[in-house]
């Protein structure tokens, strides 16, 4: 009976223990992308599905457009995001002239989609991770130069 009543008690204080995640990992996924300037910025949504708020203070991200690296960029938003809530966060990549013509091509209507994939990681300010990795396609928005949607197949993550 006794160490009953300790396990619980443990079990309450390990808990309480704040942290990146309690339950289920984010959902990371691209919903946008934009042509401007010499960026390409690319909007993720994160997605707690969770019924308590999640920190994220950093997020590590890189990008694939078709056969084009469009490098790894670092975001520090800093926010807490609510139960089954979703926070958007934007990168700007640069504007490669391979991720330009694929881009233009598929405005156009040469081709119907640009597959995609993003990999990284999201981290609390105590250093708790979780890494995502989605693979997707772009789809240009009709009556939007420039915009285009993102439509992912398939989401992974994994706890580190």
């Amino acid at each position: 009976m006794r160490a009953g009543i300790i396990l619980i008690s443990l079990s309450l204080v390990l808990a309480g223990c704040g942290g990146l995640v309690r339950g289920q990992p984010p959902l990371v996924g691209v919903s946008s992308l934009e042509v401007g300037g010499q960026a390409i910025r690319t909007r993720i949504d994160v997605h707690n599905p969770n019924s308590v708020d999640m920190q994220v203070e950093v997020i590590e991200m890189s990008m694939t457009l078709g056969d084009t690296d469009l490098g790894r960029h670092s975001a520090r938003p800093g926010v807490s995001i609510h139960p089954n809530g979703t926070e958007d966060i934007d990168f700007d990549f640069p504007g490669s002239e391979g991720a330009r013509r694929q881009l233009a091509e598929l405005e156009s209507g040469r081709i119907n989609s640009i597959a995609y994939t993003v990999t990284g990681q999201v981290r609390d300010s105590g250093g708790a991770s979780e890494k995502f990795s989605q693979q997707g396609y772009l789809y240009p928005v009709p009556g939007r130069p420039g915009h285009f949607r993102g439509a992912g197949p398939k989401r992974e993550q994994s706890r580190q």
